[in-house]
């Protein structure tokens, strides 16, 4: 079954709406009031129009990392216009119709960009997070076009492309659309 962004949303929000905002109860999502890392991924299926929704499902539940696919964003949209306040954003726009992806990261946690997994074949922004007394944490936010054929395969490049990925806890927020036999 397919779902739009705003029925989805409607589910983690019950009264989403501009009319109602976090200034009447300031209070979290009940599902992220316990202490640790939480992290949520949305397909928003076009950021701008539903920025303000993002804005409430962000201060409601103060994830470490919201990652978006199908952003739809490109080079002629400025950071001010999908800031999202206590985040850094890390933007991987296709800069043509459709797709890309973000990664917005609360600014309490210490992060590094991982460029060197870039690939021109992959929508993904890659992060990696350390811990104390913990094995180092590599986040990826990845889309896959429907039309991509080959990404297992450009996955797979990336994987073995990355020095420090076996001593890594890899966690993907994607969507991915794909069937793994």
């Amino acid at each position: 079954m397919h779902h739009t962004s705003e029925e989805t949303l409607q589910g983690l929000l019950p009264t989403v709406g501009l009319e109602n905002t976090l200034d009447s109860t300031g209070e979290l999502l009940p599902a992220f009031t316990s202490k640790g890392l939480h992290c949520l991924h949305l397909n928003v299926h076009c950021l701008l129009p539903k920025i303000d929704e993002i804005l409430v499902l962000a201060n409601k539940s103060n994830a470490s990392i919201l990652c978006l696919t199908e952003t739809w964003l490109d080079s002629s949209i400025r950071e001010a216009e999908v800031e999202i306040e206590n985040d850094i954003i890390i933007r991987k726009d296709r800069n043509r119709q459709r797709g890309g992806v973000c990664a917005c990261v609360r600014v309490d946690i210490g992060f590094n960009v991982r460029t060197d997994l870039s690939n021109d074949n992959l929508e993904a922004v890659w992060i990696s997070i350390l811990f104390l007394k913990s094995k180092p944490n590599l986040f990826g936010a990845l889309y896959r076009p429907p039309s991509q054929r080959n990404f297992v395969e450009t996955l797979e490049n990336v994987y073995a492309s990355c020095q420090d990925f076996l001593s890594c806890k890899v966690i993907l927020l994607s969507d991915a659309d794909i069937n793994i036999e």
